[in-house]
């Protein structure tokens, strides 16, 4: 004896287990990480274009914050290849000033716009240097040296810009009027700290 089951049948017990369909949520996507951004995108060390400036010249902010002996020691130019990878490292480097930027503005909360003035001189200075690689007047030790020394520069100053904002609010402080005081740590383990 066969049994057939009725369509409508089939139809409901089918209709029955299907999932309920769930409306789709937008989460908000969360706020960028200055910090993280700068730092990931100023890392070239990866980049296949630049490999063969590896060991020679600085592709991270590590690197030119802390050297170590083989970039302080190529006491040469470029060759031609390496000029060409200099040229790729030059277009790269752009998006990572226009992080540092960024990072900057978030940092001081958009309120120390002599923090993001020094850091366009520095990158300016930067390119002179860059330049006088790629023409041969200057070797891969000396540009080194010589980024190494304009970003602890411009940390130095970062850091008095900071320490003065600090100041002023201690001065409102003791005055006793009403402060807000923001603080963000950037690169190099410094805070930074704005009062509005």
């Amino acid at each position: 004896m066969r049994f057939t089951v009725p369509t409508f049948l089939l139809v409901g017990l089918t209709g029955c287990a299907a999932p309920s369909i769930q409306p789709v949520q937008h989460v908000a996507a969360p706020a960028p990480n200055f910090l993280q951004v700068m730092i990931s995108t100023c890392d070239l060390s990866m980049r296949p274009e630049l490999q063969v400036l590896s060991g020679k010249f600085p592709l991270s902010l590590n690197q030119i914050k802390q050297p170590g002996l083989s970039l302080l020691s190529m006491d040469r130019g470029p060759t031609t290849e390496e000029q060409a990878a200099l040229a790729s490292y030059d277009q790269l480097h752009r998006s990572c000033v226009r992080a540092q930027a960024d990072w900057l503005l978030d940092a001081t909360f958009g309120t120390m716009p002599e923090a993001t003035s020094l850091q366009q001189k520095m990158f300016a200075s930067e390119e002179n240097h860059l330049v006088a690689l790629f023409q041969g007047k200057e070797t891969f030790a000396q540009f080194t040296r010589a980024v190494s020394a304009l970003h602890a520069n411009f940390m130095s100053d970062t850091t008095r810009m900071a320490q003065k904002a600090y100041d002023k609010t201690q001065e409102q402080i003791r005055s006793s009027a009403p402060v807000r005081t923001d603080c963000q740590t950037y690169y190099g383990g410094g805070t930074i700290c704005v009062t509005r």
